[in-house]
């Protein structure tokens, strides 16, 4: 058996990712959902989402940051207290697809994926 030893300070960034959504298989994507305060949606898919607890129901993702900020789900997510949480499926991969992209603070995601955002539950 061979073994491959990483020093992941000495890594990029961009490298490490790689490396750790390449380990833990198969990794479900988490498509988080978040209400910005005048009303309008944010969408994004991580690829860090897991279960934490099931008494209570506990689920978390881990949101990582753009260079200069936190990504517009973690910060929607603080201010509001909550997000929804979809699982992708194949039918709708296309449309996840289009909601990792690069977009500003004010876009609407579920919009721009053709996606309709409907109210989350407990």
């Amino acid at each position: 058996m061979s073994k491959r030893y990483f020093d992941l300070a000495q890594t990029e960034r961009r490298d490490n990712y790689k490396l750790l959504s390449g380990l833990v298989v198969p990794r479900p994507i988490g498509w988080i959902g978040t209400r910005r305060e005048d009303g309008s949606y944010n969408l994004a898919p991580f690829s860090f989402f897991n279960v934490v607890s099931s008494n209570p129901p506990v689920v978390l993702f881990s949101a990582g940051m753009h260079p200069d900020r936190p990504k517009d789900s973690l910060t929607l997510a603080e201010q509001s207290g909550e997000f929804t949480v979809n699982i992708v499926s194949e039918e709708v991969v296309e449309a996840m697809s289009v909601t990792s992209g690069s977009f500003t603070a004010v876009d609407d995601e579920f919009a721009i994926a053709g996606l309709t955002a409907v109210q989350g539950s407990l």
